[in-house]
């Protein structure tokens, strides 16, 4: 709780967006009864472009998506629960056989744009299993496209080692 210019602000964390809040905030500081307010908060996920991402939040969102990648479904399911599923997973799951022999329920379909974002869905389920305040961020590549033209791939910010490492060119 902090005083500016004689106005009383607060700040609240909620780590359970998508759910409803009751907040009570009261003033005790002119002695005697306290003066209250209640109101109820709905807290939503946002989908962020990543550049927009505070420092903090950037790095709970990296941090969750190493998780993702490095452990197994078991073990990601015994140490964050049943909405968890590794990467290896949705790969699988997207590169089915059926997809290596050109027959793909999820290219080249109506189904194309509604059957990647259940993708998104469950990978976003699974960042929120590690941490319930991620929301999976998206990428606009043309604003690298844009600010960087045909180098974008060496010098947006998306591929520096302390984001998602450079990419291998050969």
């Amino acid at each position: 709780t902090t005083t500016v210019a004689g106005t009383l602000s607060c700040r609240f964390e909620f780590l359970r967006p998508g759910h409803e809040h009751r907040v009570t905030i009261s003033d005790a500081s002119a002695g005697g009864d306290a003066s209250s307010i209640r109101i109820d908060v709905m807290v939503k996920y946002v989908r962020r472009e990543i550049r927009q991402l505070s420092s903090e939040d950037r790095e709970t969102f990296l941090t969750a998506m190493e998780l993702v990648h490095r452990l197994g479904d078991s073990d990601g399911k015994q140490a964050y629960g049943s909405k968890f599923v590794g990467a290896l997973f949705l790969t699988r799951k997207h590169l089915a056989k059926i997809t290596l022999d050109g027959c793909t329920p999820f290219h080249g379909y109506d189904v194309f744009l509604t059957a990647h974002e259940a993708f998104t869905l469950e990978l976003e389920q699974s960042l929120q299993a590690i941490h319930p305040a991620i929301s999976l961020p998206f990428w606009d590549y043309t604003l690298d496209d844009a600010l960087y033209g045909d180098e974008w791939i060496t010098q947006s910010p998306v591929f520096a080692s302390d984001w998602f490492g450079p990419v291998g060119l050969r």
